[in-house]
């Protein structure tokens, strides 16, 4: 039995040069100590923007993305389905 890879209907909604928005969570550096005395690093959500470069098909058969962000840093194997076009 043939399956379809994960992303396979988001693979024609990006394009090279497409501006996209990822929001992903962060730890935060400050920490706070709960009820036992352990420290525990806060959680936010980040986001962040980049530029498409290629849609590729992953060696996990998933179909991400490369997405050079503007802060200056590449990433290479974003899902197509964390990224929205903005």
């Amino acid at each position: 039995m043939k399956h379809r890879a994960h992303g396979h209907k988001r693979r024609n909604d990006f394009a090279k040069g497409d501006l996209v928005q990822w929001n992903h969570w962060r730890f935060s550096d400050e920490y706070r100590e709960d009820f036992r005395g352990l420290r525990i690093f806060d959680k936010y959500v980040a986001s962040d923007l980049g530029i498409v470069m290629r849609v590729y098909r992953s060696s996990s058969n998933c179909w991400t993305a490369e997405v050079n962000f503007l802060n200056g840093s590449l990433d290479y194997g974003i899902p197509l389905a964390c990224l929205t076009k903005t």
